[in-house]
């Protein structure tokens, strides 16, 4: 969908944010940081874009059902 994420620093959307660099991070459970940075990307629409496409190509180019069969195939190589 081409948008931004805003999560907490936590565990699976930390790293998918992190990896992809198509959000911000706010402190776990501080619902302040995080209302600040849905609210800094509603206000800055260039930033918020940028960061969307980010995540758009990291999706296209990473998470596809063809890059898991790899890591599956290497999993199952590995384990045999």
């Amino acid at each position: 969908m081409a948008r931004p994420v805003v999560a907490f620093s936590l565990g699976g959307p930390k790293e998918l944010v992190e990896s992809s660099g198509a959000g911000l991070l706010a402190t776990p459970y501080n619902v302040k940081e995080f209302s600040e940075n849905v609210k800094s990307l509603a206000l800055d629409k260039q930033r918020s874009f940028e960061l969307g496409l980010k995540g758009r190509k990291y999706v296209e180019e990473t998470l596809t059902i063809f890059k898991y069969a790899e890591r599956f195939k290497e999993f199952l190589r590995i384990m045999v």
